[in-house]
């Protein structure tokens, strides 16, 4: 199961607004580009996109999230953290790279929000050996 971040955005535009999506970007403080989609429509969107991986499939889940990340598109970028979020259980410990990655590229600090608290605080919960690299991110200079 491969996701296309073309039919995720189309999806998205359905639902679109885009004096909202200019309001967004100027409170988020991003140069992303924002379609103005509410959070409840791109956490159903990641729902059913999580639903339609392949059960406990980590190579899946991270492929589809790396697609949708790597777009310049924040409810795109959006999706792609909350499908983590949906399935939190497939995440390994050795994932901890890609998310800092994510969280330095980020580009908006709604995206840090979720990714620090419900992706990689459920990593830390279920590996406390990344406990170590949450107290170098403590002290790093990228803030």
């Amino acid at each position: 199961m491969t996701i296309d971040p073309r039919c995720v955005r189309e999806e998205l535009l359905a639902s679109a607004n885009p004096e909202r999506a200019a309001k967004e970007r100027q409170y988020l403080k991003s140069d992303l580009e924002f379609l103005g989609v509410s959070v409840p429509v791109i956490r159903r969107v990641a729902r059913r996109l999580a639903a339609s991986l392949p059960e406990g499939d980590h190579d899946a889940l991270m492929t589809a999230v790396a697609s949708l990340w790597g777009q310049p598109i924040h409810e795109l970028r959006s999706a792609g953290a909350m499908l983590m979020e949906a399935r939190p259980g497939w995440l390994l410990a050795t994932d901890l790279p890609v998310l800092e990655s994510m969280l330095r590229e980020a580009r908006t600090w709604a995206h840090v929000d979720l990714l620090a608290v419900h992706v990689v605080g459920s990593l830390a919960v279920r590996f406390p050996e990344v406990g170590d690299t949450l107290d170098r991110w403590s002290t790093d200079d990228d803030s």
